[in-house]
């Protein structure tokens, strides 16, 4: 449902905007969560922050920026069937990449 909406939305706002409005609206309710939890400033290592908000602006920004583009171009649909094939894609390079083997009940996972 996610994919339809962000699709809709992407006809009146460039995937860029979408993403910006979308991070914005979730660092309020984390930060409403964390309000709520009087946990203001919870015990992590500084070092340890800056990496995962490094890992969440690239990941993140370009990451979903990217994906409601192909959604604006793709239309939800099909962006939704190429991204059903991302778990096979990851077992098939990590069974090739990394010689990992996945067990009977992941490969049944697949079908």
């Amino acid at each position: 449902m996610a994919t339809v909406l962000f699709g809709r939305l992407g006809k009146a706002l460039s995937p860029l905007i979408l993403n910006l409005l979308k991070g914005v609206m979730a660092i309020a309710f984390i930060g409403l969560t964390l309000l709520l939890r009087a946990d203001l400033a919870p015990e992590l290592p500084f070092g340890a922050v800056g990496w995962l908000a490094l890992s969440g602006a690239i990941g993140i920004g370009l990451g979903d920026t990217a994906y409601f583009t192909a959604v604006n171009q793709l239309g939800a649909r099909r962006a939704l069937l190429l991204e059903s094939l991302a778990p096979p894609l990851a077992a098939l390079l990590a069974w090739v990449g990394l010689q990992e083997a996945a067990g009977a009940i992941a490969g049944a996972a697949f079908f």
